[in-house]
């Protein structure tokens, strides 16, 4: 089997059980003001940056909080290009193991990470166009956004506490546009309660990697989701100089934002939202 990390993440980060003080009350923040029950690993990374966390949803937030963001999302979830895959029938899964209770847990992960990841990436794309003054004047499309997600998660796996056959799974299955594991999807450590379904994930995602469509579907709906954001950041306010950090963790900031956006959220977009698609939510 690979060999893989035993926790978490190869970037720093701060968990949602780990989350104290100020920063335990922006991820509450985030989690009522975005409508779903989870803090995406980016929060949890810029969490560990002195004031990087405060000042990037500081200046997000109002576009959260108006719906703007979800909207986006959802024109950008609305026009992905995906493969054409059939849902799973209800026996396959059954047949993996997951029960009703399990359907209905699997299918909140991944309505869960489908919709905050398609936000994440539009609002800190449109962040990263703002600072960089590559706005677009076009207007953006408003497009429903959907309802919030109910309920709660599960704990978030790390790597020791799977067993090894899983671990090895999560692994690949991270590795499927991103093979030098520079961010591990968390959405993956999510789905590591249900092995069988993991092994039923596997076998869709992985024929992308093997006829090489993977890094043409990354990319073609990246570009799709930098477009939408250069439009959006027309409203992303400017910066307030008296509450930025320092330029070194103005630095950080952008460093993380390039590396989760291509290698985390813009991979994960079309990745979850395949997943989400292929699952029957309503049965």
């Amino acid at each position: 089997m690979t060999s893989h990390p035993t926790a978490g993440d190869p970037v720093p980060a701060i968990t949602e059980a780990e989350a104290t003080g100020g920063i335990k009350a922006i991820y509450s923040d985030i989690r009522a003001t975005t409508g779903v029950p989870v803090v995406n690993l980016i929060w949890r990374h810029l969490a560990t940056m002195d004031g990087a966390l405060p000042w990037t949803w500081g200046i997000l937030r109002p576009l959260y909080a108006a719906g703007t963001v979800a909207s986006a999302a959802a024109t950008l979830r609305w026009d992905l290009a995906l493969p054409a895959m059939q849902p799973w029938p209800a026996s396959v899964l059954e047949s993996a193991g997951l029960n009703p209770a399990d359907r209905t847990a699997v299918s909140r992960i991944l309505r869960s990470y489908d919709r905050s990841n398609a936000m994440n990436l539009v609002a800190l794309a449109a962040l990263q166009a703002r600072l960089r003054d590559e706005t677009d004047a076009a207007s953006l499309a408003e497009t429903p956004p959907g309802a919030d997600i109910e309920g709660q998660l599960p704990a978030l796996l790390t790597f020791d506490q799977m067993a090894p056959a899983t671990a090895d799974l999560v692994y690949r299955l991270n590795a499927i546009g991103d093979p030098e594991h520079k961010v591990i999807a968390s959405m993956y450590r999510h789905l590591a309660h249900w092995p069988g379904f993991l092994a039923l994930v596997w076998e869709r995602l992985s024929p992308l990697t093997a006829d090489g469509q993977v890094d043409g579907v990354i990319a073609a709906n990246l570009a799709k989701g930098r477009t939408i954001a250069a439009r959006l950041a027309a409203q992303v306010p400017a910066p307030d100089p008296a509450q930025t950090p320092p330029p070194g963790t103005v630095a950080q900031v952008n460093a993380a934002l390039d590396l989760f956006i291509r290698y985390a959220i813009g991979r994960m977009v079309p990745l979850g939202s395949l997943l989400a698609r292929s699952f029957p939510h309503g049965e």
